[in-house]
């Protein structure tokens, strides 16, 4: 059964692809997306938000040039 969190969530469509080091994203049953929820905003760690953004977009960077070097 999944836990639902109340608040506000944050999720990463390519999130399995992630580091995830210290456990922060959450599958909860997916396989792609994942996701980390804020109850209040001092649960906001500014930081660890900017790294996870940061590290997102190279991922997704590295899509789109898997993407314009497809010749179809």
């Amino acid at each position: 059964m999944l836990r639902r969190a109340r608040g506000v969530s944050l999720g990463f469509n390519q999130g399995k692809l992630m580091s995830n080091e210290d456990g922060v994203l959450l599958a909860e049953g997916r396989k792609q997306v994942y996701v980390m929820y804020f109850k209040k905003p001092e649960d906001i760690d500014e930081h660890q938000v900017r790294a996870l953004l940061y590290e997102a977009a190279m991922i997704d960077e590295g899509f789109g040039k898997r993407r314009k070097g497809n010749s179809f």
